[in-house]
């Protein structure tokens, strides 16, 4: 969980202005992964693995929850430290899509004025 006051850019993105000064956010997630690699290896070789993520995010007295879950299983190929991987992801945001401090799936949806920005989420 994490608050923030006085902001006139919001934490974790790139220079995107705010029209609010305070915030709340708080995250919780569930993982769980069985997958093998070899010795120095940088990536997983085979295996599963898969998440469930949630986020909250309180701003101007309303909330706005984010669920997300990602699952990935790899197999190892012939081939000396090479493998094929599947992945997918799927989420759902909640909450009026047209008030200007929204979260989508997509990012941080912030309007001024006639303009509107998205920025990825972490």
């Amino acid at each position: 969980m994490a608050g923030y006051a006085g902001l006139e850019r919001l934490p974790l993105y790139q220079n995107v202005e705010t029209s609010y000064d305070n915030f709340l956010t708080a995250r919780a997630n569930l993982k769980f992964g069985s997958v093998t690699r070899s010795l120095g290896a940088v990536d997983e070789e085979k295996g599963i693995r898969w998440s469930l993520n949630g986020y909250a995010y309180y701003v101007q007295s309303e909330l706005f929850p984010l669920l997300f879950g990602e699952f990935g299983w790899g197999i190892a190929l012939p081939l000396d430290h090479s493998s094929i991987w599947l992945r997918a992801a799927a989420g759902q945001a909640f909450g009026d899509p047209e008030t200007p401090s929204a979260i989508s799936t997509s990012g941080i949806r912030e309007t001024t004025g006639s303009t509107t920005r998205s920025q990825a989420l972490p």
